[in-house]
């Protein structure tokens, strides 16, 4: 047997050890996610403590915690779990294949595990292909579903529901106003743009803000940092600028950019990831060749 047919069947072997231990990884993640939902909350409790707080500045008390509104993060968590389990098991056991067929010399292996990263590859690059060719498609598609539940669910800066928290969160931390513009707003149907306001204005000697209001508080620019809501102009709802507040950037069209910023990166990750599999894949089936025509044989 040649010397690349031997260094192929070692670089084999690591790798698909390698992606054995990767599989068996996640299987127990899915297994600790599904029956210790408690622990994961806990490491996430941060997150919701900072919503929390946001909560109780604009002056009402929503205790966002596992359940909330019908939002059961812990429900969430275990309906994933199946996912990271299937997975696992799923790249466990075409590693398994590969690295049994290479180290023991199984011909038949060799090909059947060729054949699944075959298949493996066809998948992600037809997936690719879909998402490039209907980028705008998809893009719409998530814009439409956005809005509708904007329309129907959001409730303004003082409000306590889970959807609204986490809008007001949101614009707050990117620092932006609406789905694709502020004008989104004033088709959401649950927000009263002449009740919103800021604890600020319980106070006697502050004036209130002006309404009805053009853009929600969460827009305004803020004296500090989040979860800090006390903007710097009380007329920032009602007469938004580029100097009081952020109604002129949109929420999805920041996020499109900032995705946009690392998609070289991700281009270039993702040809690295293919290339890799296309050299497993010769690796495999050059190995399988140099066995020999029977099945088995070693």
């Amino acid at each position: 047997m040649g010397i690349a047919v031997t260094a192929a069947r070692f670089i084999l072997m690591i790798l698909n050890t390698v992606f054995v231990v990767l599989g068996i990884c996640l299987v127990l993640a899915g297994v600790i996610v599904r029956y210790l939902g408690d622990q994961i909350i806990q490491l996430i409790s941060p997150a919701l403590n900072q919503i929390n707080a946001f909560s109780s500045i604009t002056g009402y008390t929503a205790e966002l915690t596992t359940t909330t509104n019908g939002f059961d993060i812990q429900a969430i968590l275990v309906e994933n779990s199946i996912a990271f389990i299937a997975i696992g098991t799923i790249l466990g056991a075409i590693a398994i294949f590969g690295c049994v067929g290479a180290c023991c010399g199984l011909r038949i292996l060799l090909f059947v595990y060729g054949i699944m990263l075959c298949i493996i590859v066809a998948a992600q690059l037809l997936a690719i292909g879909i998402v490039a060719g209907r980028y705008d498609f998809y893009r719409g598609e998530a814009i439409t579903y956005i809005n509708k539940a904007a329309e129907t669910e959001y409730r303004g800066t003082n409000a306590s529901d889970v959807f609204s928290l986490l809008v007001n969160c949101v614009q707050m931390n990117l620092k932006c106003c609406g789905v694709t513009n502020y004008t989104d707003w004033h088709k959401a149907k649950n927000w009263d743009r002449t009740q919103d306001y800021y604890p600020f204005e319980l106070n006697v000697n502050t004036s209130p803000m002006p309404k009805p209001f053009e853009i929600p508080v969460a827009c305004c620019q803020m004296k500090l940092p989040y979860p800090s809501i006390t903007p710097i102009d009380v007329n920032c709802t009602s007469t938004p600028t580029t100097a009081n507040s952020f109604y002129n950037v949109a929420c999805f069209t920041f996020i499109e950019q900032k995705i946009k910023e690392y998609e070289l990166y991700a281009i270039l990750s993702t040809a690295g990831l293919i290339l890799v599999q296309i050299i497993i894949i010769a690796a495999a089936f050059s190995i399988c060749k140099s066995l020999g025509k029977k099945v088995g044989d070693k």
